[in-house]
């Protein structure tokens, strides 16, 4: 089975999910459905969550596990935070200008 992707390959809109089937009893069922929140994020982004609940949410040890610097760590982080709250670049920029 394939890693479902929100976003259209070919113009970047989101996508929508018009049909769902039970493998095993083999119902069927069709309608306009959405994506969770985190079919937003990348492959990378999601990993990157996966180890941040790992870490629990320690950048010290974010850091460790991904072998990179504290502004790199936090700037993965406010990107996820941006495009989980549709919000752009503008908290990122507002939480990396403080020393959150």
């Amino acid at each position: 089975m394939s890693i479902v992707v929100g976003n259209c390959p070919f113009c970047g809109e989101d996508l929508n999910i018009t049909k769902l089937s039970c493998l095993n009893c083999g119902i069927v069922i069709e309608g306009k459905f959405e994506l969770g929140f985190l079919n937003k994020l990348n492959y990378e982004q999601i990993n990157f969550v996966v180890e941040f609940i790992r870490c629990r949410g320690n950048i010290k040890e974010m850091e460790k596990r991904l072998g990179v610097s504290n502004p790199t760590v936090r700037s993965k982080l406010y990107d996820i935070i941006d495009i989980l709250t549709d919000r752009g670049t503008a908290i990122g920029e507002k939480m990396l200008s403080s020393n959150v």
